[in-house]
């Protein structure tokens, strides 16, 4: 999926600054127990993560949803919880302990909360 970045980005790795606006491909992948993570540590417990390209190419592997997308409030999680239907990070609809067609988890999964 394709999105735009909404502020100016800025990798701490390296300090490469992202400018808004910036198209970026997001894909949502899940690591499984014991898997190696791309950034070379094992895994304790099944955990999503997202990879996002860059138009030049650069591949950024985060588990940070948050810097990418606006987490919803308390409130408004807490109701979904009740409701048994939750948004996506993405805002597709979907359990809220589970994954849209895109890949993306529901926010309650990204953000740790079940």
């Amino acid at each position: 999926m394709k999105k735009k970045t909404l502020r100016d980005l800025k990798l701490k790795k390296d300090n490469t600054v992202i400018p808004a606006g910036t198209v970026c491909d997001i894909e949502f992948k899940v690591c499984e127990e014991g898997t190696e993570l791309p950034s070379g540590k094992i895994a304790e417990f099944t955990h999503p993560y997202m990879s996002v390209t860059l138009p030049n190419g650069t591949v950024i592997r985060t588990k940070h949803y948050s810097a990418f997308f606006t987490a919803p409030s308390v409130n408004v999680m807490e109701k979904w919880n009740e409701d048994g239907v939750a948004k996506t990070v993405t805002g597709h609809r979907t359990e809220p302990d589970g994954y849209g067609p895109d890949g993306s988890p529901s926010w309650l999964l990204a953000l740790g909360i079940i």
